[in-house]
């Protein structure tokens, strides 16, 4: 993989099975980014997928996982938001459903712009907040679901927090932390 490429741009470059299986999303996609099996990140980023497919007419629990039947127009934008999530979600805590992030991503990150670098261990992801932070426009985005769900309280917060990690740097979190960025409109993280 070349030094750095757009997060979106390398999912697209993989093979993608007909059949979603919990074995290729481990192995074929987060094996390579360096996530640990059994880790907390691996977990995350899998509870953001399956809390997504969950309610799709073809998901199927297994003895070895499960399987779901999605077209590639779904399933690539999956994988970036489960990676995505899962890693933010590291950072700012739980206050985003799994299911939601998806949705709620795109309102507060420019997700074609994220970036993979350093041997797929490093995301650096440009805030959109840092532009126009109107947050309740932002929220009036989503959906009605998402907003229902979530709450324009916890949507705050969950921005808050981006915004906070954004100008921290260096701080630890666990398995994915930040790292130092001289731009407070990005997060650079990192995991094991």
């Amino acid at each position: 993989m070349a030094a750095a490429q757009p997060l979106v741009t390398y999912i697209d470059g993989l093979k993608a099975p007909k059949r979603l299986r919990r074995t290729w999303l481990l192995e074929e996609v987060f094996g390579p980014l360096g996530m640990e099996p059994g880790s907390a990140l691996e977990d995350v980023c899998e509870d953001v997928v399956v809390d997504v497919v969950s309610d799709e007419k073809s998901f199927r629990i297994r003895p070895k996982g499960w399987r779901v039947d999605l077209d590639d127009s779904t399933l690539r934008p999956l994988v970036v938001a489960a990676i995505l999530g899962g890693v933010v979600q590291q950072v700012v805590g739980d206050e985003v459903p799994a299911e939601l992030y998806p949705v709620v991503l795109p309102v507060v990150v420019e997700v074609e712009r994220v970036l993979l670098e350093r041997g797929d261990r490093v995301l650096t992801i440009p805030l959109s907040l840092a532009d126009a932070p109107d947050l309740q426009v932002r929220f009036n985005r989503l959906p009605p679901r998402a907003r229902a769900e979530l709450g324009f309280d916890d949507f705050e917060h969950f921005c808050e927090r981006l915004i906070k990690a954004a100008r921290l740097g260096d701080a630890d979190f666990g398995e994915v932390r930040v790292i130092a960025d001289p731009d407070p409109s990005t997060i650079r993280l990192t995991w094991r």
